[in-house]
């Protein structure tokens, strides 16, 4: 995967959390 620093957080909120639809940063 190869993505910007930004989507970098919901990356990892989203594999930390893998809800379908969902794509916001739970550390934000």
């Amino acid at each position: 995967l190869s993505l910007p620093p930004s989507q970098s957080v919901s990356t990892v909120s989203f594999c930390l959390l893998p809800i379908p639809g969902t794509r916001r940063p739970s550390f934000g």
